[in-house]
Parts: C-alpha cells; structure tokens; sequence
C-alpha cells in the first residue's frame, strides 16, 4: 500500500484487504467475509424473494473467471435482476474516466493463482472519506435461469469485476436489496467524491443561466475534462419502465459517454444499462441512414454499431426535448490526489484500452472539437 493510500483510504469495518488475503494464503483456504454473508439477509429482508438464489464463485461458473477482459469498456455493465439501473449507468459512466477507475478497482487483485485467495476490494468515498471495501467472490446466481442474478457482462461472460463492484457497493449499503432505487449522482459521487450538479430541462434550466447552446457546450465541457453524466426521463402520469414508441424508457437512467459536434449541431452517446435491444429508434439511431453521410474514418472512430447492446446516439435537441433531468458529477481535485495528473483531460480509450496498466489510447483530441 503506498504513503498516500495509507494516509487516506481507510478499512470499511476495519477488515484489512492484505492481512485477510495473506492469512487466507497461510491457511489454504477461500475468504468467506463473515460481516455480508452468501444468505438472504445479503440480498433481502425478504427471504421468500431470493428462493431460487444460491451463491456461487466465479470458478463454478465459468471454467477461466477473469476480473477484467480485454479492458474495462463502457459496455461491460449489464443490469441484473435488481432495479439499479441508476448504479448500473453510473458505473457505465465511471469506465470513462482511467484515472478514477483506478481508484475504484484496485490493481492488486486477480484470479490468478498467485492473488487468488476468493477476496477481493473496492473503494468507495463516503462521508468525505475514501473506503476500502473487503468482499468474498460469493455471487447470487440464479438456478431457475442459469445465470447470475445479479449485474455481469453479458457479451464476456467470464468478466466479473461488474458483479464484484455491485456486491462491494451492496455491502456498503447494507444488501443488495438497498440499491433497488436511487439517484445515479448519488453513486457517481460515491465513485469519484466529485461534486454533483443537477439540472431539470422542463422547470429550471433557466434559473441556471444556460440556454440550449450553452448547455450542449457545457456537456461537451464535461466530458472534455472527465466529468460523469447521467439523465432519466420523469415518469409524470406513466407507468416507471414503460418504453416508448421512440425506445426510450421512462423512469429509467441513462448515461452520457461522448459527443461529437457536426456542422451546426452536436449529437450524444448514451446507454441504457439493459444492454439489450431497447434503445432510441430516431435519428442517429443505430440503423438510422444519416450515417451514411459521414465518412467510413468517422463512423470507425465513433464506434458506431448496429448491435442490440442498449448503446445509442441521438441529437442534441432531441435530447433535451425527451430527456427531463441530468446530473453531473465533477471530478474535484482531489480525487486526483496521489495519481498521475499527466492527460487528466483526455479520458477515451480505444476498445483495446488495457485498464491493467492504466495507459490511455487516445482517439478523440482537443483540436479535432472534442
């Protein structure tokens, strides 16, 4: 642990991540954390819920379990059985920016057999204080379906730092049950201890002394410099989850990961957490045939994909004209105490982005309007 760490990180309910490994290694045997047990209570108050649930580790799943495939992407988090899709977007927004991963997920861990002791730990900032979190690998799988209940990497399935993050957070509040709602800037500050913002399109974006200009440069503004975003659209008079004919969903939470500034106006990536087919069907939608005016080089750099995997772009002003909230989590200086501050601004990977060794591949630079 370095000086830094050891000055300003401290034990979440005094279990040491090192000293429980280590003596897992002298003894031969699996972490089992005795304070969030593989039982209901983890899950819920309500037993009868959870009855097809058992625990499983990542090796009774999948034959090669991997804490992190290919890189840390934005596209790993899938929501699970739980209705978090605030906390699911927000750690899809936390994948863009390497620095603040890096705090988050602690490098020292893996399945490895030389690391691998069923522990493993993650960090979270709670009242202005960062917390190291201790958690077993034990996750709740579902029988009925074969398949984790909880939230995974859908396209990687031998990936499991989405389900391990979950659990973490989970016991940070309790149960899993605990995150069936919130507010994303509420776990976006619990990433990052940035300073959250809060902006209400349809009642007082005025009172902020933006116009719709400035707002599209101030998200632009944002991303630029490593902020993480999130919106939703307010349920009013419908049903939370009901889908559009547009294909976005109500009451759902959405997060903001790029933008890319055209002749006179920009457009926006979102993601919905389901990971699935359901997403925004407009213009600039992924088989929207606008596309085809741009060129082979731009539509490659953006990553623009006909896939059922919840990503989307859209137009500015079709975003402000369906979406009611956003909520901004500003990366304050000193979430960056004790890192590297070298290329703080620029924050997108390429896919092949290798989050272990914390190098960013850039693709996207100030002089090219980004």
């Amino acid at each position: 642990m370095s000086k830094w760490e050891e000055n300003t990180i401290r034990m979440y309910e005094g279990q040491d991540f090192e000293v429980l490994r280590a003596e897992c290694h002298r003894k031969q045997q699996l972490f089992e954390d005795p304070l969030f047990p593989a039982c209901a209570r983890s899950l819920s108050d309500n037993d009868e819920q959870f009855k097809d649930i058992i625990w499983k580790r990542p090796r009774e799943i999948v034959s090669n379990p991997q804490l992190i495939v290919n890189g840390i992407k934005r596209t790993d988090p899938t929501q699970g059985d739980l209705g978090n899709c605030w906390f699911i977007a927000a750690m899809s927004a936390l994948t863009q920016n390497n620095l603040v991963l890096k705090r988050v997920i602690p490098p020292d861990q893996s399945f490895q057999s030389d690391w691998y002791a069923g522990i493993f730990h993650f960090r979270f900032w709670r009242y202005q204080q960062w917390y190291d979190v201790v958690i077993d690998d034990r996750l709740p799988y579902l029988t009925t379906e074969d398949r984790l209940w909880s939230a995974r990497n859908t396209s990687e399935l031998n990936e499991f730092w989405v389900p391990l993050l979950e659990k973490a957070y989970a016991k940070l509040n309790g149960s899993y049950s605990n995150l069936g709602g919130g507010l994303p800037v509420n776990a976006l500050t619990d990433f990052t201890g940035g300073i959250e913002q809060r902006f209400e399109f349809k009642s007082n974006l005025s009172s902020t002394h933006f116009n719709t200009d400035d707002l599209f440069e101030f998200i632009c503004s944002c991303i630029d410099y490593g902020s993480l975003i999130a919106c939703s659209i307010n349920p009013h008079d419908k049903q939370v989850e009901t889908v559009l004919p547009n294909g976005l969903v109500i009451g759902h939470t959405y997060s903001i990961t790029n933008y890319y500034l055209l002749a006179q106006r920009g457009i926006l990536r979102l993601r919905n957490p389901w990971g699935n087919e359901i997403e925004w069907n407009g213009q600039w939608a992924d088989h929207d045939p606008i596309w085809n005016l741009l060129d082979e080089r731009t539509r490659q750099r953006l990553s623009i994909r006909n896939e059922n995997d919840g990503e989307f772009w859209m137009s500015f002003d079709d975003f402000y004209r369906e979406f009611d909230v956003m909520e901004v989590c500003h990366i304050s200086p000193d979430t960056y105490d004790g890192m590297s501050l070298a290329n703080r601004k620029y924050h997108f990977c390429t896919e092949n982005c290798v989050f272990t060794e914390f190098t960013c591949k850039f693709i996207f630079y100030e002089s090219e309007n980004f």
